[in-house]
């Protein structure tokens, strides 16, 4: 099944950069903002949305192609970038309707999804307030990478 999915969205890209959508979505987005931090903020709220209704790997096989040369031409560092990426995208594995780490739970510890749903939003709250951290202060998650160089 993952097979499947990622063989399905490797095409669904294929035909994404043939069709220039990088280049429509580089020009539509520099037409709303050229601030780095709008833009990161309508790809955080962008994730957030896909993650909740995405599996997270075709989500990033999808999008991460598509976003990665809009980032860079903001000036947004990859590794920072990436990191926003995943964060959010992680964010998404913990929210309904999809929410696969959910349904992971629920199967362990035996316990019905809405009783876990409630139990999590606290620690969803968080993550939140973590990506808004990571994201217009880079430094957080870059602090480590640029000890080792880079």
């Amino acid at each position: 099944m993952v097979m499947v999915v990622i063989g399905t969205t490797q095409v669904l890209t294929w035909l994404i950069t043939l069709e220039q959508m990088p280049v429509m979505l580089l020009e539509w987005v520099k037409h709303l903002s050229t601030s780095p931090w709008v833009f990161l903020l309508v790809v955080n709220i962008f994730l957030l949305i896909v993650g909740c209704l995405i599996d997270l790997s075709a989500a990033m096989i999808m999008l991460v192609p598509i976003l990665a040369p809009i980032a860079t031409s903001y000036g947004i560092l990859p590794l920072h970038f990436g990191f926003v990426v995943v964060l959010n995208l992680v964010i998404g594995l913990l929210t309904p309707p999809v929410g696969a780490v959910l349904f992971v739970v629920t199967g362990i510890a035996r316990i019905p999804l809405d009783r876990l749903v409630r139990a999590v939003w606290p620690f969803l709250v968080w993550q939140v307030v973590v990506l808004i951290l990571v994201t217009y202060i880079p430094e957080l998650c870059l602090a480590v990478p640029r000890y080792f160089g880079y």
